[in-house]
């Protein structure tokens, strides 16, 4: 299988949608409510989200993976920290792959382009904010993130916790990240 990992485009908007309403269906059910899972396809049709996504897609790190038939199984965005935290200037906000894409590299992918990024900006670490209940939290472990920080989730009501990475250039080193040229071979 070959996947392409490339800056996302506002014309990818509709792949990248359909990614984060499947993955939050097959991630995220028992953790979160029902309710909510089903409401990300409703709010998968307002124009005002498709905005708010096309304006995240201009105002920061936007990746998408594409299979051979250039259709989006996955993306990430990162960019500064959000929320003034202390000791971390960068932050990966999202990173969905679609479930039979998952395990085969793309996500450490994705999360490399992010990091590159960051370092290209002068930042060298980050922070990921993820459910507490993440079935996929070991992902994070694997890159050597280390739990630093703990909140509620603000509309969901949920403990979330906070991964940070403090060097990111040992990151790239040591974790996750063969030298790649933005094409996976699977």
């Amino acid at each position: 299988m070959e996947i392409n990992i490339c800056k996302a485009k506002k014309s990818d908007l509709n792949g990248i949608i359909r990614v984060n309403v499947e993955t939050w269906k097959t991630a995220y059910k028992g953790v979160v409510p029902d309710d909510y899972i089903r409401g990300f396809a409703v709010r998968s049709q307002d124009k005002r989200w498709q905005n708010q996504l096309k304006n995240m897609i201009e105002e920061n790190i936007f990746f998408i993976a594409e299979n051979k038939k250039s259709e989006i199984v996955g993306f990430v965005i990162g960019g500064l920290e959000r929320n003034k935290h202390p000791n971390y200037k960068g932050e990966l906000m999202g990173i969905y792959v679609l479930k039979e894409y998952q395990r085969q590299g793309i996500g450490k992918a994705l999360t490399r382009r992010i990091v590159e990024e960051l370092i290209k900006m002068g930042i060298n670490n980050m922070i990921i904010w993820v459910l507490e209940n993440n079935p996929y939290r070991a992902f994070y472990d694997t890159l050597g993130g280390k739990v630093v920080d703990m909140k509620e989730h603000e509309t969901l009501k949920l403990p979330v916790v906070a991964y940070g990475y403090d060097n990111l250039k040992e990151l790239v080193k040591n974790h996750c990240f063969n030298n790649d040229d933005g094409k996976i071979i699977i």
